[in-house]
């Protein structure tokens, strides 16, 4: 089969869509698929996706419909096209739609207006919110965290022997592939009020060379990594994470981290607190307004290693490890 994807990503719009998206096109690559991988992004998407054997076709950032159109003069009968951006309009739906009879969005805001054949949520949401997404008659909604996709390093069998210590020695922090600098340095000045011995920070490689004298101006001794090939390690050798509202959070609850959110996009709130009621976690808000005395009390309160039991229960019970093959199966791929 021919199978299209369509994404964005960089320091503005983050890493979510393009990692998300490039695990299912690997996936389907592997199977023996053709692979059109078509993306906006920076230099630093371009070196990730080169490890990839599928075909790329980079866009130019900000392109218009009409320029976007002549890319796709080229392409013909798609069989399946996944799309996953922060901003698709109706207009560029319905040119997909003439490209394709199987045009799936992913979305997990369902914020938006809807023309395609399917529409996936892979984050709970309230029925209310289901039903009151303004989508066509023709188009499908599917909201289930079952089909979330977690990089292949997340294997249940590993990820289910994590070792709980008595107290929290290391923390890490991981908001996603954006230019949260400003997150990041906030988060630096609270954490040093604190007695942790080991505290992580995992920076994009967009701004690691500017954010890093600037962390560790605030204390030498925070370990400051330049992006990582492998959460999964990451999130398991820590005690407690500091995530976003976005996707970090389903890698820490996956590796069976206990964490503390803090949004690095307003619009990641109904997302996050909809994981926070489920998992009984904390959302501290947007870090903009973020209060350092919150944080410090948050973590606090999770050095009482009963309730980081909980919560690991919690993400036990509520984590899929098989998002991906959920989705193949789904459509029959």
């Amino acid at each position: 089969m021919f199978i299209c994807f369509r994404c964005r990503g960089g320091k503005f719009y983050g890493w979510g869509n393009i990692t998300r998206l490039s695990i299912l096109a690997n996936k389907l690559y592997k199977k023996g698929h053709k692979i059109n991988f078509i993306y906006e992004g920076d230099k630093f998407i371009d070196k990730f996706l080169k490890k990839f054997s599928f075909k790329k076709i980079k866009l130019k950032e900000d392109i218009t419909l009409k320029d976007e159109k002549k890319i796709f003069l080229k392409i013909k009968k798609i069989d399946y096209f996944f799309v996953e951006m922060l901003d698709i309009g109706i207009q560029l739906q319905k040119f997909y739609k003439t490209k394709t009879k199987n045009l799936i969005i992913f979305d997990d805001l369902l914020d938006k207006c809807y023309f395609s054949n399917y529409v996936i949520a892979c984050q709970d949401h309230s029925k209310t919110t289901q039903k009151n997404i303004i989508k066509s008659n023709n188009t499908k909604l599917i909201c289930n965290k079952k089909y979330f996709m977690l990089p292949e390093s997340f294997q249940k069998k590993e990820c289910q022997i994590k070792k709980i210590n008595m107290n929290i020695n290391s923390i890490l922090i991981f908001l996603g592939g954006g230019d949260y600098a400003g997150a990041y340095i906030k988060i630096a000045k609270s954490l040093i009020k604190t007695k942790i011995k080991k505290i992580i920070f995992i920076l994009t490689k967009s701004n690691y060379n500017s954010l890093y004298p600037i962390l560790k101006s605030i204390n030498k001794k925070f370990k400051i990594l330049n992006g990582t090939s492998n959460s999964f390690k990451d999130f398991s050798k820590s005690d407690l994470a500091i995530v976003s509202g976005g996707y970090t959070k389903f890698e820490s609850a996956a590796s069976l981290t206990p964490c503390i959110i803090i949004l690095t996009q307003w619009h990641q709130g109904i997302i996050a607190n909809n994981f926070c009621k489920a998992n009984k976690v904390k959302n501290l808000g947007h870090y903009s307004v973020l209060a350092e005395k919150n944080l410090i009390n948050e973590i606090s309160r999770l050095k009482k290693k009963s309730l980081r039991e909980k919560i690991i229960l919690n993400f036990k019970k509520n984590i899929s490890y098989d998002g991906t093959e959920n989705l193949l199966k789904l459509f029959k791929l």
